[in-house]
């Protein structure tokens, strides 16, 4: 794992980066100042993390990026904590 600066939606954050996972989750204060929002029917998720079990918003992120790497309209999920 390695911590990465980026932004999502022109907002500046920091990332873990994990190399084994399948998604790209945010905060809810992070999705909240990059003004992403959860799908329109509030869709949730079980998710299986390091912490245990819990439930996550789906989402979509208009703009990620890394330095010059660029995605957009990449699919995300919105986790508490």
């Amino acid at each position: 794992h390695f911590w990465l600066s980026a932004t999502v939606n022109g907002a500046p954050t920091r990332f873990l980066v994990g190399t084994g996972a399948t998604l790209t989750a945010l905060s809810e204060q992070t999705a909240l100042d990059a003004r992403v929002p959860e799908k329109s029917l509030r869709q949730t998720v079980n998710m299986r993390t390091a912490n245990g079990a819990i439930r996550a918003e789906l989402a979509t992120i208009g703009e990620l990026r890394m330095g010059n790497i660029v995605a957009r309209d990449l699919d995300a999920v919105i986790a508490p904590g």
